[in-house]
């Protein structure tokens, strides 16, 4: 990229890179950077460039059964424009960035570290003194069908979300600690000293 495109700053390092048929979907030290080629002949492309400090969050969505073999990588931005402002108009493309992995194809978990890293630093967030101990608490539900059907979250062990987390899978940072912990019916909601 330095050299054929001239398009890497002098001091800039690519860290991680994914090509996917015709396209380029490179993240470096000072930027996260995708190559679109459109076209039938491939003369048209599109430089998009986001800067670390732009990107406001992620999520990852690991592959599904045979029918959802891929795996995604979704990058949020904070660049409105006017078509995201105005009531009643669709989502701008420039506020999100979609990759998607075949399955077995990537480290999703790398990458989600990687990411991680990039966006929340090393930890200098001290335990809150506010969070109330949960541990021990027991995972018991509420008994109800409607909380069943609403999907209604209730508190879980913090401590034992805590060892889950940073294993299987290994989502959260070394320095990272679980504070509280809800789960609902398949999902769960984690408060940590770094991020929700």
């Amino acid at each position: 990229l330095k050299i054929n495109l001239n398009v890497l700053l002098e001091d800039e390092k690519v860290e991680l890179a994914f090509k996917c048929g015709r396209d380029s979907f490179i993240m470096t030290s000072h930027r996260v950077f995708k190559i679109d080629v459109q076209g039938v002949s491939g003369k048209k492309i599109e430089y998009l460039t986001i800067l670390w400090p732009a990107i406001k969050g992620f999520s990852i969505e690991t592959a599904g059964n045979i029918m959802d073999r891929d795996s995604e990588l979704t990058l949020f931005f904070n660049l409105p424009d006017k078509p995201t402002r105005a009531e009643g108009f669709p989502r701008n493309s420039r506020t999100r960035m979609k990759l998607d992995f075949r399955d077995g194809q990537a480290d999703l978990f790398a990458v989600q570290r990687y990411i991680s890293d990039k966006l929340l630093g090393s930890d200098t967030v001290a335990t809150s003194q506010y969070a109330p101990n949960t541990s021990g608490q027991q995972d018991s539900g509420s008994g109800s069908m409607f909380a069943w059907m609403g999907d209604d979250n209730r508190m879980v062990d913090a401590a034992e979300a805590n060892r889950q987390f940073h294993s299987s899978p290994p989502l959260l940072q070394n320095c990272e600690n679980v504070e509280l912990a809800f789960r609902g019916r398949r999902d769960m909601l984690l408060f940590t000293t770094k991020r929700v």
